[in-house]
């Protein structure tokens, strides 16, 4: 599976005023990219943007995490059959949220 999102580690940092949050990449070295530059202009109260932008800077981590996680939930579930059609699920649940972030349509 190759992914297209921007490679490199994400990190959040808070921006000129209390109502910027940005998200960049560090690509190694030197080198930084802005992701994303978010103001909270949408009504919400500043600490929820604030914690909205920092889910977004993980949501890489997290990809990255459930990826690794399925071949390991598989064979877990190889190796003990009553808990099968729960950890099934849980297998079924990872592999959509994947789908979701990764899905080039």
């Amino acid at each position: 599976m190759e992914n297209k999102h921007t490679k490199g580690d994400w990190y959040y940092f808070e921006g000129a005023s209390p109502n910027d949050h940005i998200i960049k990449s560090n690509k190694g070295g030197c080198e930084s990219h802005t992701i994303a530059y978010m103001v909270n202009r949408s009504g919400i109260n500043n600490k929820e943007h604030k914690a909205n932008v920092k889910l977004m800077a993980a949501s890489k981590d997290l990809l990255e995490a459930a990826i690794n996680a399925i071949p390991h939930l598989n064979a877990f579930i190889d190796s003990i059959d009553s808990c099968a059609n729960a950890q099934s699920e849980a297998v079924s649940l990872l592999e959509s949220a994947i789908e979701k972030a990764t899905n080039t349509k």
